[in-house]
């Protein structure tokens, strides 16, 4: 483990503090895998688990008694004995096995957990990437409006424009500094939580995928249909650990006894232990047995809610599919049009110099929303993943 941890660390020096290198994301998922405190835990929990089906075989501890003092004020007397008893040697193997299936329960649970903060982590790298594209779109918007703003400025003292077009360009180009500023402060916010995820602070910028490429699943991962399997082998386990406790248990020893003028003896002792209330028994297995159908009944309902969730994430990344290929076309429609504009109205000055100026907005707006188009699917295809691998 520590070497593993050695070279994640390395890994990780290696990648953030290049000249020009990007952080990938499966180096940020690696990262919170090994240092999360939630992940830690519950690997500690399922370590715990593993120690104590060992220990289900001790043996129980060996009774060793002395006895010493008078009897009738006159003669001493001692009594030692030794024994040893083989409690619950025919519950052994069935306990181990319950504590063992108990840990296998936790295994999955923990593979489960580890799936749940990486979809939560590469979330935040999405919309952290996406955020970076938006705020390089809205760059490229300030830049034009901030020139135009300039021409228009000149052309104002010349009298070529209307002041009143001045302030309309203005109006717009304010409106984009504002939404320049709510990405870059976006930006900060998704890194903080990357960087609390992963447990590692991010130097450098976070390398990007290509994530609408991936391939659609459509069947549930079998990870979440383990835990139907263990739960009834766990259920079966305890009851024969609490039936195997009605079984007598034995045990042997040797005893010494001396008295001070009487020659002492010594003897062998075997014998068995019969449990005789088993009303105990009873109400354990009664509680097996209805924890047993709550937790059924809990793990049906959850896989028909996995089996909703993805249908519905499913229909979900069809529909925004569409939304895709509309917003593109759009794209290309308006693109079209603008390029018409510029070349029919080249050689008249800047006599529309607003016109185009809402063109290309126009044009801006269109590349907006296909990357918010890009990005919600990018989400669904983390969930679909999440639901299906």
């Amino acid at each position: 483990m520590k070497r593993s941890n050695l070279a994640l660390t390395f890994a990780l020096a290696l990648v953030m503090f290049g000249a020009s290198a990007q952080i990938s994301q499966q180096a940020l998922v690696d990262s919170m895998i090994t240092n999360h405190g939630r992940i830690k835990s519950a690997l500690l929990n399922e370590e715990i688990l593993r120690i104590q089906s060992k220990q289900t075989w001790n043996l129980p501890t060996t009774d060793f008694n002395l006895q010493q003092g008078q009897i009738n004020a006159s003669n001493w007397d001692y009594f030692f004995t030794i024994s040893q008893s083989f409690e619950g040697i025919w519950q052994k193997n069935s306990l181990k096995k319950w504590v063992q299936t108990q840990g296998k329960r936790t295994n999955i649970e923990n593979q489960i957990l580890i799936k749940e903060l990486t979809l939560e982590l590469r979330e935040f790298i999405w919309l952290y990437v996406q955020s970076e594209r938006f705020k390089e779109i809205i760059s490229n918007q300030k830049e034009m409006m901030t020139n135009w703003k300039v021409q228009l400025q000149q052309q104002t003292k010349s009298g070529y424009s209307a002041n009143w077009e001045l302030w309309v360009v203005n109006q717009q180009l304010q409106k984009i500094i504002q939404e320049e500023n709510r990405f870059s402060q976006q930006l900060v916010s998704l890194k903080k939580s990357i960087e609390l995820y992963a447990q590692v602070e991010i130097q450098s910028g976070i390398e990007k995928w290509n994530l609408l490429d991936e391939p659609i699943k459509k069947e549930l991962a079998s990870i979440f249909n383990q835990p139907k399997g263990n739960i009834e082998t766990s259920f079966q386990n305890q009851l024969d650990y609490l039936q195997h406790q009605k079984i007598p248990s034995p045990y042997v020893g040797a005893f010494q006894q001396q008295l001070e003028s009487v020659p002492g003896y010594f003897g062998f002792v075997a014998g068995l232990k019969v449990p005789l209330n088993y009303a105990h028994l009873q109400r354990e297995k009664t509680k097996a047995s209805l924890e047993y159908q709550q937790e059924m009944e809990n793990y049906s309902q959850e896989i028909k809610s996995k089996n909703a969730e993805l249908q519905i994430n499913l229909n979900q990344i069809e529909l925004e599919k569409k939304n895709y290929f509309k917003a593109l076309e759009m794209m290309n429609t308006d693109q079209k049009d603008l390029l018409n504009w510029i070349k029919n109205n080249q050689s008249v000055g800047n006599k529309s110099f607003l016109e185009q100026s809402q063109l290309y907005q126009t044009f801006w707006e269109n590349e907006k929303m296909i990357q918010e188009t890009k990005t919600r699917m990018g989400l669904l295809i983390l969930q679909n993943q999440f639901l299906t691998q």
